[in-house]
């Protein structure tokens, strides 16, 4: 599921934001990777700092479940975070299982359809 998939949403959000979008990555039991980075973004971030993200995104997986008990509201579809420059999209298709999308701010008109887009690749 991992790089495939990861091409796939890069596919579909790259016909959606084009330059717009700044990072699509992955991680799964076996690996981690981003299968598209702008070039612009690439050059802020070292090899440390990439892991670092990793890891968050891969501990925040982990405590999905936890985060749908605590709170009544159905399956958590993603985690958002919306920073100066992008917004970051976190969906975990399990505890060892996810995907990360970055697009610069306000590029996002529509956030449920978009996390829609990208939750209907996940579950075929």
């Amino acid at each position: 599921m991992g790089r495939t998939t990861a091409t796939e949403i890069h596919e579909r959000f790259d016909n959606r934001y084009g330059d717009e979008l700044r990072s699509v990555g992955y991680f799964d039991d076996g690996e981690s990777d981003f299968v598209f980075v702008r070039d612009d973004v690439e050059s802020t971030y070292d090899c440390a700092e990439v892991g670092q993200i990793i890891r968050d995104v891969r501990l925040e997986a982990i405590g999905s479940e936890n985060q749908e008990s605590m709170y009544a509201h159905g399956e958590l579809l993603c985690t958002v975070r919306c920073f100066d420059e992008a917004t970051e999209l976190h969906t975990s298709v399990d505890e060892t299982t996810g995907f990360m999308i970055a697009v610069d701010a306000g590029s996002i008109v529509d956030l449920r359809e978009t996390v829609e887009i990208c939750r209907s690749i996940l579950t075929g």
